[in-house]
């Protein structure tokens, strides 16, 4: 099972990246498959320094700055217990692993890591069709390189639909975070978002 969540990793220096991504969770979540591309920063870090920290959130703007690294400021973050890391204080679980493989010989490396502890902040109740529309429009502007406007444009709209419908003010605000950033890559797609919310 693929896990939507935010895995925070220390460079050797100690500097802290939070980045979004989607592990494969064994059974019973004692261990992480992670696949980072060699060009993130999150592979970089734990090849030097292989241990981490996967949350679970519910805050959908939260998942939108880590996919995006839309960070004006590193978000709160409290120690970790049993690894050299840092936990996310708005997390609502939270999963401290250490790499046990990593195999580097594709572009997109395989990492394997087991769980060493766990902590609880609050339940997590689920997403609504709301986030779930933030997030997929999230990824989809993190991908941008490898699609065309005519693709995201008709995403977007799909998106939007579902957030006028069942979205709260969070929401609305992340959603458009991901808008500002695709428009910064593509400027031109001002115009299409202006007339599709026409």
């Amino acid at each position: 099972m693929i896990l939507e969540g935010i895995v925070t990793t220390r460079d050797s220096h100690g500097t802290v990246n939070v980045a979004a991504m989607g592990p494969i969770v064994g059974e019973g979540m004692r261990s992480l498959l992670l696949r980072p591309y060699q060009s993130t920063t999150t592979y970089q870090n734990l090849k030097a320094h292989p241990e981490g920290v996967f949350h679970i959130v519910d805050d959908v703007e939260l998942l939108v700055r880590s996919a995006l690294n839309l960070f004006d400021a590193p978000p709160a973050m409290v120690p970790t217990s049993e690894i050299s890391g840092s936990v996310l204080a708005d997390s609502c679980r939270w999963y401290e692993f250490r790499v046990t493989e990593l195999d580097d010989s594709r572009e997109r490396t395989e990492i394997q890591a087991e769980i060493v502890h766990t902590g609880s902040l609050r339940d997590f109740l689920g997403f609504n069709r709301a986030k779930h529309a933030v997030i997929e429009y999230a990824i989809l502007a993190s991908r941008l390189f490898m699609l065309d406007e005519a693709d995201v444009a008709r995403h977007y709209g799909e998106f939007r639909t579902i957030l006028e419908k069942t979205g709260s003010p969070q929401e609305f605000r992340a959603f458009e975070l991901v808008t500002d950033y695709v428009i910064k890559q593509w400027p031109h797609f001002r115009q299409t978002v202006t007339s599709l919310n026409s």
